[in-house]
């Protein structure tokens, strides 16, 4: 979606400000492409919590999506997404949330630490039914089990009959932007695996790894080639031929170039010579990974009508009573005024779910789908937060 396009939008009170529009073209257009690169190489997997808005599009064009928590489970449902295809994942699995996954017959569910394995087991045994597990590998974080407990847990898996393991889970981080950590857990992981199918006589495993790709979101990153480090990825599991089933698990990188979020100018004022921006949105709604307190300048663009010329440079604030209310320190460009918009580009990942909307009780942000011909979708207006803050029961 271009500035032009924006701009009608906003014209025809189409669409209002602070948003979220989610380009629907683009993002079919985006993992069209992702799946010419991987193509028979490695399945893939959305991780839902970058978006959850798309799971509705993600339905069609993946093998698996990733569900972290009851609340994630629960949108699926409500949009129908077959069971067959949701993952199950995430820490403090409750035993009414596996309950809940079984009833909803969920394709796999992924082991965290024994306590889940052994929640697990309980509902099999006492429904004598089968589930297939992915156990997760820890990286050094609170996330997963370590080798050792993996190997224990297998070596005893006669014991458990309605437990079927058939893969292993790894993520590590978000962001990478060398390729050369994704080879080096990439060969850990291959050696792991291979002393699996070996000493435990498994087969037909799948390798569910969350490569954490990189998205370009600042000024002096790469906008042209943003499919290098998933070539890169794609053609180093090939050359590994592996005998196991690799999946890509990704979220920012399949969904952050669909989105944009647009914020209204409500006020320009100068302070100590400084020209100070106030908008309409701020950090509670508008999130990029490593914006490093906002002295990175995103893809952004000012929509405006003003013909005056020429620079300055402005911070752009948000709505917040906080100092930490900055998008932009240093913004350089024609002095934008009230009524203005400001279009900030590649904001399809984690901003509509991670940044902290429920600070100051703001209103929650409108949410769009645009698809074919420009045709606007309202999937949320902009609620009121404070509802949520207010301290009073029913």
């Amino acid at each position: 979606m271009d500035s032009r396009q924006i701009e009608a939008l906003l014209k025809q009170k189409k669409i209002v400000t602070p948003s979220y529009i989610w380009d629907t073209d683009v993002l079919r257009a985006h993992v069209e492409n992702m799946k010419n690169i991987v193509c028979d190489t490695a399945g893939l997997c959305y991780a839902m919590k970058a978006n959850p808005f798309l799971i509705t599009e993600f339905k069609d064009m993946v093998d698996k999506i990733e569900v972290c928590s009851p609340g994630e489970l629960q949108i699926c449902m409500k949009h129908k997404i077959p069971g067959s295809k949701i993952i199950f994942s995430g820490v403090n699995k409750t035993k009414e949330d596996v309950e809940a996954a079984f009833e909803y017959g969920v394709a796999v569910m992924t082991i965290e630490s024994r306590k889940h394995f052994l929640l697990i087991r309980e509902y099999c045994e006492k429904h004598k039914v089968q589930a297939d597990v992915y156990l997760r590998l820890t990286s050094g974080s609170q996330f997963g089990m370590d080798a050792e407990e993996i190997e224990k847990i297998i070596a005893e898996r006669e014991n458990y009959p309605y437990i079927h393991i058939c893969g292993i889970h790894f993520f590590s981080g978000t962001q990478k932007k060398k390729t050369d950590k994704h080879k080096q857990e990439l060969d850990e992981l291959d050696a792991f695996m291979l002393k699996l199918q070996k000493k435990y006589e498994l087969s037909n495993l799948t390798l569910e790894y969350g490569a954490g790709l990189a998205a370009p979101y600042f000024e002096g990153e790469d906008f042209d080639s943003p499919y290098k480090d998933l070539e890169e990825l794609a053609e180093y599991i090939k050359q590994k031929n592996a005998s196991y089933r690799p999946v890509l698990e990704l979220g920012r990188f399949f969904a952050y170039s669909c989105g944009v979020y647009l914020t209204k100018v409500e006020e320009v004022k100068c302070n100590k010579g400084h020209s100070y921006v106030l908008v309409d949105g701020g950090i509670h709604q508008l999130n990029y990974y490593g914006q490093n307190m906002a002295m990175r300048i995103p893809k952004m663009e000012l929509l405006s009508d003003n013909e005056s010329g020429g620079t300055q440079e402005s911070t752009i604030c948000g709505s917040l009573c906080t100092v930490a209310d900055v998008l932009v320190r240093k913004w350089s460009g024609p002095l934008p005024k009230e009524g203005d918009v400001f279009a900030f580009y590649n904001a399809g990942s984690y901003s509509v779910t991670e940044a902290p909307a429920l600070f100051l009780s703001r209103k929650l942000p409108a949410v769009y789908r645009c698809g074919e011909e420009n045709k606007i979708e309202v999937l949320r207006t902009q609620d009121e937060s404070y509802v949520h803050n207010l301290g009073i029961g029913e």
